[in-house]
């Protein structure tokens, strides 16, 4: 699983000046639906929107449309630690014996 956190909007495309910026080298721009294909062929990917303003809801609409049910939508930045266990859990909940913690839903965070 791979998890991003944020209030901005998703970018379109990534040019090739910021992967050479970031990277050392990129001679290619790429599209973000090019970007998530790549990166679902190892990973399922959830988007984490704040939305503590206007523009964080407008952006989280962008979210929406490009990851669908896989964007999940907060309003208290706090909570996300939560909301990754409990995707976390729900995804494996069948997968590990647990009886002795009663089940994947009551482990704790801190």
């Amino acid at each position: 699983m791979l998890f991003t956190v944020g209030d901005e909007p998703c970018l379109k495309t990534l040019p090739a000046s910021a992967i050479r910026e970031i990277m050392g080298t990129g001679q290619q721009t790429f599209k973000h639906t090019e970007l998530l294909a790549e990166a679902q062929k190892k990973y399922e990917v959830f988007h984490i929107s704040v939305l503590h303003s206007g523009q964080a809801v407008n952006a989280d609409k962008g979210w929406k449309d490009l990851l669908g049910q896989n964007c999940l939508s907060i309003e208290d930045y706090r909570d996300v630690p939560k909301v990754i266990k409990d995707v976390v859990c729900s995804k494996f909940k069948d997968s590990f014996a647990t009886k002795d913690l009663k089940g994947l839903d009551n482990i704790q965070m801190y």
